[in-house]
């Protein structure tokens, strides 16, 4: 009996989560994980030409970010569960697989939002010492 009331609890209270997340902001959010934004590439131009750097800007989301969008479609339409995927790896490898994937994409998100404000620091001295 305290199964099924707990059960009828985790659904009551899954369905006040709400899901708005919606094609563009996602793709924003694979593009500003993969890519890592505008900072660090403005010697880009420098080395390759606006032409090349330009087209390079454009082609690099879509060969990164539109591979890890059709995979993560396809496995949230076979198993649509919150934890993405450390559930996925879970249910593929095992519990201390999904346990390494979950803690490896912990690490690598506090390791990569850590990047951002340090090249924007280095980007606001360089642009504030041209000035000066």
């Amino acid at each position: 009996m305290a199964d099924q009331s707990q059960a009828s609890f985790v659904k009551a209270e899954t369905k006040k989560l709400k899901r708005e997340l919606t094609l563009l902001p996602l793709f924003g959010l694979l593009y500003f994980t993969v890519c890592g934004g505008s900072f660090g590439i403005e010697p880009l131009i420098g080395y390759s030409g606006p032409g090349l750097a330009l087209l390079l800007i454009a082609i690099t989301p879509l060969v990164f970010s539109l591979p890890n969008v059709l995979m993560v479609r396809e496995l949230n339409s076979m198993m649509p569960v919150e934890g993405g995927y450390y559930h996925w790896v879970k249910q593929a490898f095992g519990p201390f697989a999904g346990f390494l994937a979950g803690w490896n994409n912990w690490v690598v998100s506090w390791l990569d939002v850590a990047i951002y404000p340090v090249l924007a620091v280095t980007y606001l001295s360089c642009s504030v010492a041209k000035i000066g």
